[in-house]
């Protein structure tokens, strides 16, 4: 079943970023082009997020494990990286923020990507067996 193998991937890249949060903070602030035009630095504030991403990373992990899980356990990360995607697009649209203007690619693929491939693959998806 694809899904879980998008899912599987996907988990691994959000865990990867939540750990490059959680572990080295101070280097993974500059290392997206846009995040410093968000606010100071706040190590505090990047791990806190961290953990959201671990969290998703997790969730996705189990659905990407037994796919009779695959629909609740995704829809969690599928929360907070929907939502997170939302702010974003709210910021980019109505408060014109200084990271809108310094977004490219990496953001665009890695704020909104994650939430689209989740719902194709919540829609997509058979839960009725476990493969």
């Amino acid at each position: 079943m694809w899904q879980r193998l998008v899912v599987g991937v996907l988990a691994a890249v959000l865990a990867f970023n939540g750990l490059h949060m959680l572990l080295a903070p101070v280097h993974w602030y500059p290392s997206i082009a846009s995040v410093p035009h968000t606010g100071p630095f706040n190590a505090h504030f990047i791990r806190d997020i961290g953990c959201a991403y671990v969290a998703a990373a997790i969730g996705l992990g189990i659905g990407a494990w037994r796919a009779r899980w695959l629909v609740p356990a995704a829809l969690p990360a599928l929360a907070f990286l929907g939502l997170h995607a939302l702010v974003h697009a709210w910021e980019s649209l109505v408060v014109h923020s200084a990271a809108a203007a310094h977004a490219d690619a990496t953001d665009f693929v890695g704020v909104y990507g994650p939430p689209v491939l989740i719902l194709i693959t919540l829609f997509t998806a058979q839960t009725t067996r476990e493969a």
